[in-house]
């Protein structure tokens, strides 16, 4: 399963590499394509600058694209993996493959963004004294 560990140094040995999602080509508004980056060593650094680790039930998910690479990846963090299957992540990133060839990335995006909701709403369930721990915008790092 694969979880953020807090210290990117044991990543691999501990958290299997999820797989990708292959999105189309871009490139920045000067026609520069950006040095490839390992997408799941990008999510773990995005996550750990975010702080996304610091909530109390350990339950933060980044979802991670980078339309320059055409590669992505998401990370749970611990009180994600363990509730979850094994496979959750594979299968969602399965499915966003597929809705991005018919329909366009953004809408893979939302659809993982939604699977995750959904997935995490029973284990995870709102109370009326919550405090949102994390920004609900999406982070361009």
């Amino acid at each position: 399963r694969a979880g953020l560990d807090v210290d990117p140094a044991d990543r691999a040995e501990r958290h299997p590499a999820p797989p990708e999602v292959i999105l189309p080509p871009t490139q920045d508004e000067m026609g520069r394509c950006e040095p490839p980056v390992d997408p799941l060593d990008e999510a773990v650094r995005i996550f750990a600058t975010l702080g996304m680790h610091k909530t109390r039930l350990r339950n933060g998910v980044l979802i991670y694209v980078s339309p320059v690479s055409r590669k992505g990846s998401i990370l749970g963090d611990m009180g994600v993996v363990d509730v979850v299957e094994a496979t959750f992540f594979e299968e969602v990133f399965e499915r966003a493959r597929r809705t991005q060839a018919a329909s366009g990335w953004t809408a893979a995006i939302e659809g993982m963004v939604a699977e995750c909701t959904r997935a995490l709403a029973s284990h995870f369930p709102r109370e009326a004294s919550d405090v949102n721990e994390l920004p609900d915008h999406v982070s361009v790092e």
